[in-house]
């Protein structure tokens, strides 16, 4: 029997709109994030989640642009600690600061026993243990904002699939980390549905999804179980949808899975996930869905509305929360924050 603990995004440097008072800085001031789940994950065998940002201070100087999503190489420590195992490095931001903060943070997680998964020629990392084989696939499924030459795996379909026939016969299970969907939207897409049953279908067991930044639910499709986004699990977020997120916890037998437990976080004011005994928290995204009832729930919903407002409620929960708290942020950094705003919003309406 294997115990598995599966989170989403750990974003260990300041989100753009928290500089100099977000998760790096907290950090940078002794904050250990993990204080209330270390003891959570210190019973299961293999600790799996999404490494949103680098881990490197190669190239670094005092511009907004360089200090933004940029965690500490020493943050490392805090991973150990918590007894994380298997990272995921195919996302959106893990190239943007450049190649070689990509490869110091790949060398640095590497070089303390923590398995990356999300580059070609690392996959599959396959954990052996008690008789159990998982073999552990990472794919990011969003454009490169950063870079004209991809590091990380890209995926699509027949690439994923192609790669489950070769390792499926070699390990007992086969887990597919995807950085997929749209930003802030507690649904998957019809489109993100099919994909999965598809990856499913060809044989992979587990799916974990993340980059929406919020829950979505966990669907139980043909002895699979789909993880659409597991959420923030680390973040600087101040929307409080974006606070709330889970550990997917998974006890792996010999020939089946055994059980399936979705653990609600919460994610508090020092941006530390804790478990939350809160019953407001514990929604629909915290229940094991049966396909029927996950495409009932998608179809009775009007998606792009859904998001469109789900993108204009962080927004504007952010906008409240810069107006209340202007006098912690240096001007040089209200001044970035501002002019990104105009500019997003001018590119928008072109």
């Amino acid at each position: 029997m294997i115990i598995m603990d599966a989170v989403g995004d750990i974003i260990a440097g300041d989100h753009p709109h928290f500089l100099g008072i977000g998760v790096g800085s907290a950090v940078k001031n002794g904050l250990y994030v993990f204080e209330h789940v270390e003891k959570v994950f210190a019973k299961a065998d293999i600790v799996f989640g999404n490494l949103e940002t680098i881990l490197s201070d190669y190239g670094k100087t005092n511009s907004y642009e360089s200090l933004i999503l940029r965690g500490k190489p020493d943050f490392i420590e805090q991973l150990k600690r918590a007894h994380f195992s298997v990272l995921n490095v195919a996302n959106n931001h893990i190239q943007q600061h450049g190649k070689q903060c990509l490869f110091d943070t790949v060398s640095v997680l590497q070089q303390n026993g923590i398995r990356v998964v999300g580059i070609d020629n690392l996959q599959p990392q396959i954990i052996s243990s008690k008789g159990i084989k998982l073999g552990f696939f990472g794919y990011s499924l969003r454009h490169e904002e950063y870079n004209s030459k991809v590091l990380y795996s890209q995926g699509n379909k027949k690439k994923i699939i192609s790669e489950i026939n070769k390792v499926k016969k070699k390990v007992d299970y086969i887990i597919i980390s995807l950085h997929w969907g749209d930003e802030y939207i507690n649904l998957p897409s019809i489109s993100q549905i099919s994909f999965a049953h598809d990856i499913i279908d060809a044989g992979a067991d587990i799916i974990l999804g993340h980059h929406p930044h919020v829950s979505q639910p966990v669907e139980k499709y043909k002895g699979g179980i789909i993880a659409y986004s597991l959420g923030n699990f680390v973040s600087d977020m101040c929307s409080e949808i974006t606070k709330k997120s889970m550990i997917l916890k998974i006890i792996f037998k010999q020939n089946q899975i055994n059980k399936v437990e979705l653990i609600p976080i919460y994610i508090n004011k020092n941006y530390q996930p804790e478990i939350s005994t809160n019953k407001e928290i514990k929604k629909y995204s915290y229940n094991l869905l049966q396909t029927e009832e996950l495409l009932n729930l998608v179809k009775s919903t009007n998606y792009k509305e859904t998001l469109k407002n789900s993108i204009w409620n962080d927004r504007h929960k952010y906008f409240k929360f810069l107006i209340r708290n202007f006098y912690k942020f240096s001007i040089s950094v209200l001044y970035k924050i501002i002019y990104n705003a105009i500019k997003r919003r001018y590119h928008n309406e072109r």
